[in-house]
């Protein structure tokens, strides 16, 4: 469940330069909006809330720096 509004405040951002496209990337993949309140609220076992918060965060820092590294992506 995404926050629509941070979605388009961070894509603005790539688009005026201020952050890079990987950033970007980075930042959306990670940014599960209210999702993780409910997985919190829903779910009472706070190891697998923990390794899912884990997963999202390794998996938008290596996708955000592997764009960061490819030469066409840039805005």
């Amino acid at each position: 469940i995404p926050n629509c509004a941070v979605s388009v405040a961070i894509t603005n951002f790539a688009l005026e330069g201020f952050i890079t496209v990987g950033t970007m990337l980075s930042a959306l993949f990670s940014g599960a909006g209210v999702g993780l309140l409910i997985l919190f609220r829903i779910n009472k076992n706070m190891k697998e809330n923990l390794a899912v918060c884990a997963i999202i965060f390794v998996t938008g820092a290596l996708f955000g720096y592997i764009a960061d590294l490819l030469p066409f992506l840039k805005i």
